[in-house]
């Protein structure tokens, strides 16, 4: 089964994952600011990782992964750390206060953001997002959203309820400082749809777009690699009105712009990540063999200069008040 190619960026450096043919297995592989690309530590079975790059407190740049022991069901996961720029990088096994399975992290300074995974008595949890401060005692943890709708349009579409207060699944999400900015993929009446949020701990997430599937038979139409940057938020935008698009919008005002940029023919493989690499973009498009049809790993591609174009609007979000203010109450 072909899985997504994750690519992360900080300060110069990339981070994604090479498919090992001889091994049948996927290798942490990173590109350094002036282009060298290695492998480094274990390689692992069953999906790419899923990596993240930030700052280290006590200086230069570090990875942030989880190993499983059942990677495709995000099984029996714990976090490690490598620091790159060392000149023999090792793994280290983060000791996290916490029990359950812990899985895409992100990094910055002494800080991690990642999900958890665990079961109670009778149940399983839904996935929590949480930060911690490395060797802290305690978890923070962060209130997700969850579906919330006008009378109105329960009215107009009365399958919505089945779907109301679901909190989805979260399918990526990136840390700058304590700010988080995730994408959350749920159940919306028939449908599904993927949005992305920006949260800070103890304040409410604040909505800042989304897309509707529309019954996508490949399952795709959602938010890729969101990055935090410089008071803006780069994300990969799959299938919508204004095509295929990496965007970024702007935290403290409503501007979003649209990056020209291109990707090369997407009929012969999906883009499966996107991010900025300085003033550059990488991405990871999706690999073929020889008869067209999905292989592991993915092609990794960079293109510098990349020029931005403002927006009149974001045209999602015109439409989509109810995700972020309280339900009105009914007239009737």
């Amino acid at each position: 089964m072909q899985r997504l190619t994750p690519v992360a960026s900080y300060g110069g450096w990339a981070a994604w994952s090479s498919f090992d043919g001889a091994a049948h297995a996927y290798r942490l592989t990173v590109r350094s600011p002036n282009g060298v690309v290695a492998a480094m530590g274990e390689p692992q079975l069953g999906r790419p990782f899923e990596v993240s790059l930030g700052p280290l407190a006590s200086g230069g740049v570090g990875a942030v992964f989880a190993r499983c022991t059942e990677p495709t069901g995000h099984r029996g996961c714990v976090l490690e750390q490598l620091a790159i720029e060392t000149a023999h990088p090792h793994e280290t096994q983060l000791q996290v206060p916490s029990t359950g399975s812990l899985f895409r992290p992100a990094l910055w300074k002494g800080t991690i953001a990642f999900l958890r995974s665990r079961s109670v008595p009778g149940r399983l949890v839904p996935s929590e997002l949480l930060e911690w401060r490395i060797g802290a005692n305690g978890l923070t943890k962060l209130d997700l959203p969850s579906n919330r709708y006008y009378a109105r349009e329960i009215e107009e579409q009365p399958e919505v309820r089945d779907t109301e207060n679901a909190l989805g699944t979260i399918s990526a999400l990136t840390l700058n400082g304590t700010k988080v900015a995730f994408v959350r993929v749920a159940p919306w009446g028939e449908w599904a749809r993927s949005d992305i949020w920006v949260q800070s701990p103890g304040h409410r997430a604040k909505a800042m777009d989304w897309i509707g599937t529309g019954g996508a038979s490949d399952g795709t139409r959602t938010f890729l690699s969101p990055v935090i940057l410089d008071g803006w938020l780069y994300v990969y935008r799959q299938y919508h009105e204004l095509g295929e698009a990496w965007v970024r919008f702007k935290l403290n005002a409503e501007t979003t712009q649209k990056a020209a940029v291109d990707f090369g023919d997407t009929s012969e493989g999906l883009v499966q990540a996107a991010t900025p690499l300085n003033e550059s973009l990488i991405w990871s498009l999706q690999n073929h063999d020889e008869q067209g049809l999905a292989s592991p790993g993915a092609r990794i591609l960079v293109q510098s200069d990349v020029t931005w174009t403002t927006l009149k609007y974001r045209p999602s979000l015109v439409s989509w008040a109810a995700a972020q203010e309280p339900r009105r109450a009914s007239g009737g």
